[in-house]
């Protein structure tokens, strides 16, 4: 997954590699998903669906402190959003 090289990690480009990340996630592919978060984050660091989802592959990979680390941030991005709080 990769968005093209104007940085614009937005609309559709953004829904698709939210999309993809859920699907790897889904799929057992905790490695592949947060590499799709990845490309989110690079362009935009607090990006809350990557960043929870970030936290949800580190737990299905048993990356504990990782998977914490990823759910603060993301709870720091978007307090108002009730899925990472209750991960």
């Amino acid at each position: 997954m990769s968005i093209p090289s104007d940085n614009d990690a937005t609309g559709p480009r953004q829904d698709a590699a939210i999309a993809e990340a859920l699907s790897h996630l889904q799929a057992g592919r905790s490695v592949a998903a947060f590499a799709c978060c990845r490309v989110i984050l690079a362009a935009r660091p607090n990006h809350f669906p990557a960043l929870h989802l970030s936290g949800l592959a580190a737990l299905q990979a048993g990356k504990w402190e990782a998977a914490a680390g990823w759910l603060q941030r993301a709870v720091a991005a978007g307090p108002e959003d009730g899925p990472a709080t209750s991960n």
